[in-house]
């Protein structure tokens, strides 16, 4: 991969997990592996906030972890879908 792609892929990662944040609803616009992507991006925010001193902002971490449970019921549905396809 070039790393044009590899730069369009990490702004639709960070785009996508945005979006989620806006809004749980989102989570239908993505396929598992992009969407195992933003958890791991939206993670990464909710530790980084966490581990903060002073300050801490709980609002952006509830919608952290209201993101990260949409997420993971979106890919139980399509491992569901899937496993249901076999």
């Amino acid at each position: 991969m070039s790393d044009d792609w590899n730069g369009l892929g990490k702004n639709f990662q960070i785009a996508l997990a945005n979006r989620i944040m806006a809004d749980n609803v989102c989570v239908i616009e993505g396929d598992e592996s992009e969407l195992q992507q933003a958890w791991s991006t939206i993670s990464t925010w909710r530790m980084a906030e966490e581990c903060r001193e002073r300050k801490i902002d709980h609002d952006f971490i509830r919608r952290c972890n209201n993101a990260e449970n949409a997420i993971r019921r979106r890919l139980a549905e399509l491992f569901a879908i899937d496993k249901a396809t076999d």
